[in-house]
């Protein structure tokens, strides 16, 4: 019998350590799934991925209580079959544990000393896997591991290897690493799946010891070798993205391929020698309507970085969200989640959100603010009332701005383009920064905004008593709504104003107040909310006038009942109050001393002291900002404010 004859015909055993079925089972699947070359191989390949590997374990394990390579071969006659074909799977090979066993597995049918035909031809058979070493000193091919199985080939069907295997091909120079695929370059190569496989191989180390036994003849460690031999697959694949689109030409649009290239790439997504040619991809231009990048690749990129386990350039980042709605969308609700989370003071949440890039992004790209734009409406569409989101819009909106102010004319679009949905006359009057305008001008600039909106209101209750099924009045209050929380600068000038002016100049500054906090008719009606408004300012001008003193018992008790909690009503938005409080306290005629009494008394008793806190930071960085009236006096009120908040914290 010949040497391949007796490799080949299965041999009687005795005993069996494995059941036959179960090694029939494997092999069947192994025939099946071939190279895993079309999605219905690909998957069936991972559901069986965990019972695979049970199966390897329990197959090392038996391997290697086998006293020689002979004995293995006579129990286990279609082993090498079947290690054959797993190895060139890879979705086997993509997995640490799956690809350890298998090395493990070959390197236990490996005889130091071979005694017999059986031995030597196994000896052989492992060191023709995928490695030839090329002596370029002698120009002479000096084989160590190579995939050509000799002459009949008859070798490689034995054990079920296919002629397309990949042969890995290293100098014995360690600065020159070249990779071949069944003779041919990768400048040459142009299948999908050829470049994934092989990158499939390379995007984690061998295991260790089974590597550097494999490995031994080409006298360069298994580390360094795969990590050459991947550098130089993704220096080509560079080269690759980087050419211009050809649609104009009589051959195929090269940009066809970018999409194939994005899925080979999907197995190295993590690594960082791939690191360039990912931010490359993701910042190609797009140079005509058949570029796309695959939406696994995309899907790829965003859970490694949701894990962190991939870093990416600022550039590259901002195209990722460009590229995946996934991706963007998670990047928005983890900085919302955070705000809401943490509570922090405005000069911090601005900081935040400037460094999240998220508002960067947003000026590169319309689309993005688009969509951010959709998931802060329909979040406030659902939690009106809730300040934290309310904050984070407005101070995204104002980082949005900045970063839209700083790109180039040419490069940026139509204000009008990021807000679509936004009432037209009110867009420009609401973007406009208070400190863009002579502060002589914010009364009149605010009653026009005022009455504007009471304008839309009024028709939005005309419309619903004429037709009550129609939703086009709703949907343009919210819309303006919406925009004046985006704007809250606004706002927050409208209170400033109200306690500097006189009695009978406020109405409008308050009306605006209320439907800033009250935008729908959900709870009450707004005339109500107005009338509580009315009756809450009146106690806190009383508290702060200066023949007040001390203070009377009886307008702390009424002020802390309208910000309280009631069984059967919605409570004065305390908010609103706290607001009204701080800008009364810095504003306000009183000595710093007077000041501090009464917002301690009332915020004491009201429980607001966090909220009096976020709004003395708000007022400060305003303050800085040139968007808030300045006194020499101004600035030290509220460090002396800061101060007694900081005390009753402590206390």
């Amino acid at each position: 019998m010949s040497e391949q004859q007796a490799l080949s015909q299965p041999l009687q055993t005795e005993e069996p350590l494995l059941n036959d079925q179960e090694m029939q089972f494997w092999l069947d699947k192994a025939v099946a799934w071939g190279q895993a070359d079309s999605p219905d191989t690909q998957k069936d390949t991972c559901l069986h991925m965990s019972r695979l590997r049970d199966f390897l374990h329990q197959l090392l394990t038996q391997v290697n209580s086998m006293s020689s390579t002979t004995e293995t071969m006579k129990r286990l006659p279609f082993l090498g079959q079947l290690l054959g074909r797993l190895c060139w799977n890879p979705y086997v090979t993509v997995c640490d544990t799956s690809r350890g066993l298998l090395l493990g597995c070959l390197w236990g049918l490996y005889s130091e000393r071979p005694s017999n035909a059986v031995e030597k031809k196994a000896n052989q058979w492992i060191r023709e896997l995928p490695f030839t070493a090329k002596d370029r000193n002698n120009g002479k091919n000096k084989k160590t591991f190579s995939p050509q199985l000799g002459p009949s080939g008859r070798t490689g069907q034995m054990y079920g290897f296919r002629p397309e295997m990949v042969c890995l091909r290293v100098s014995p120079r360690r600065d020159h690493t070249v990779l071949h695929y069944h003779g041919m370059s990768f400048e040459e190569m142009t299948d999908k799946q050829s470049m994934r496989k092989v990158l499939c191989q390379l995007s984690t180390e061998e295991d260790e010891t089974a590597a550097q036994a494999l490995m031994k003849c080409t006298g360069v460690p298994a580390k360094e070798y795969h990590l050459k031999v991947l550098r130089k697959k993704v220096a080509l694949l560079q080269e690759n993205v980087g050419q211009s689109c050809t649609l104009f030409n009589s051959q195929r649009c090269s940009c066809d391929r970018i999409v194939d290239i994005s899925e080979a790439c999907i197995p190295i997504v993590t690594c960082p020698e791939a690191s360039s040619l990912i931010s490359l991809l993701l910042q190609r231009p797009v140079a005509c309507v058949t570029e796309a990048l695959s939406e696994d690749f995309l899907n790829a990129l965003t859970s490694a970085y949701s894990r962190q386990g991939l870093a990416l350039e600022e550039q590259a980042l901002v195209s990722l969200w460009y590229h995946s709605f996934s991706s963007l969308e998670e990047a928005v609700l983890s900085l919302l989640q955070s705000v809401i989370t943490t509570g922090l003071t405005p000069q911090k949440l601005e900081q935040q959100v400037a460094q999240s890039l998220l508002p960067k992004a947003c000026a590169q790209h319309c689309s993005i603010f688009l969509v951010v734009n959709d998931i802060f409406r329909s979040i406030l569409k659902q939690a009106e009332g809730n300040e934290s989101v309310k904050t984070l819009v407005q101070t995204f909106t104002k980082c949005f701005l900045r970063e839209l102010a700083l790109l180039k004319p040419q490069t940026s679009i139509s204000v009008k383009a990021f807000f679509p949905q936004s009432p037209s006359s009110l867009l420009v009057p609401l973007l406009t920064m208070p400190s863009e305008m002579p502060q002589g001008a914010w009364r009149n600039h605010l009653n026009w905004l005022s009455s504007s909106l009471q304008r839309l209101t009024e028709e939005e209750e005309e419309e619903e008593e004429g037709d009550g099924r129609s939703t086009r009045g709703h949907h343009n209050v919210f819309e303006a709504w919406f925009l004046l929380v985006q704007c809250a600068h606004w706002v927050q000038v409208a209170v400033q104003l109200l306690v500097t002016s006189g009695t009978e100049d406020g109405d409008p500054f308050l009306w605006l107040l209320i439907f800033y906090h009250y935008p729908t008719k959900r709870w009450h009606h707004r005339a109500s909310q107005l009338a509580r408004a009315k009756e809450a300012w009146n106690h806190i001008r009383t508290l702060f006038s200066g023949a007040a003193h001390p203070l009377p018992s009886d307008r702390l008790q009424s002020l802390g009942t309208l910000v309280s909690p009631q069984p059967e009503q919605q409570s004065f938005a305390p908010s609103l109050t706290v607001s009204l409080l701080v800008n009364v306290a810095v504003f306000c005629q009183l000595p710093p001393s007077g000041s501090a009494e009464v917002l301690q008394a009332v915020v004491d008793q009201s429980g607001l002291l966090d909220e009096a806190a976020c709004v003395l930071s708000s007022l400060e960085l305003r303050l800085n900002e040139g968007c808030c009236l300045s006194r020499d006096t101004v600035h030290l009120r509220i460090k002396e404010l800061q101060k007694m908040i900081t005390q009753m914290h402590s206390e």
